[in-house]
């Protein structure tokens, strides 16, 4: 209730009048998923609705007890506590080179450790750095954690026969961790490598 107070209130100011409603909705929706709105919480929804809908307010506020000499548009604006509009939590969104992962809630004042650890535990975020290096790790309070990796090398060897024109007779692939977490990228390098190994020995040949 206290968020809403001040951000309708700023959204106000601010010719915002969008995300001022957008706000008064989420707060209705809260309520009706809390039981319902008291009284006192009822009368704060309809004064901070008063501005978009004058007419309809001024008729509710009557029905909520009010005389016919007390106008909510002349009504005091609600009051909010500074210290109640804090989140205790936050969803930030977390990221491998630079593409969304996973998104989780945390506590507002967590420590960057304490988010970064809990985005590796994230399932889908972990199979993403199966077998990578990871070369940073950014933490953007209440908003993202952002880890930056590269896959380990393949290594190739050849093993040529004897044959006059040269030709390869295998190209051997050990693949890096990475690759085998994601053996259909490890296919494609594979045929990759093979079909220009064999190009290059060919025309050698």
């Amino acid at each position: 209730m206290h968020q809403t107070i001040k951000k309708v209130g700023a959204d106000i100011e601010g010719l915002k009048m969008n995300t001022a409603i957008a706000q008064l909705m989420t707060l209705v929706n809260t309520l009706y998923d809390n039981g319902g709105a008291t009284k006192a919480e009822y009368e704060t929804v309809v004064q901070l609705l008063n501005p978009f809908a004058p007419h309809m307010t001024e008729e509710l506020w009557e029905k909520l007890g009010h005389s016919h000499d007390e106008q909510l548009a002349y009504y005091p604006w609600p009051q909010y506590e500074e210290a109640k509009c804090v989140e205790a939590m936050v969803e930030i969104a977390v990221q491998v080179n630079g593409k969304v992962k996973a998104r989780l809630k945390v506590a507002a004042d967590i420590t960057s450790e304490d988010a970064i650890a809990a985005a590796k535990a994230e399932p889908a975020v972990a199979e993403a750095l199966a077998g990578k290096t990871i070369a940073k790790e950014i933490y953007v309070k209440g908003r993202l954690v952002n880890l930056a990796v590269k896959a380990d090398n393949l290594s190739v060897s050849l093993a040529l026969d004897s044959s006059p024109n040269r030709r390869a007779s295998g190209v051997y692939i050990k693949l890096c961790p990475a690759a085998k977490a994601f053996p259909s990228q490890g296919r494609w390098q594979c045929e990759a490598l093979t079909e220009r190994f064999s190009k290059k020995l060919s025309k050698k040949g």
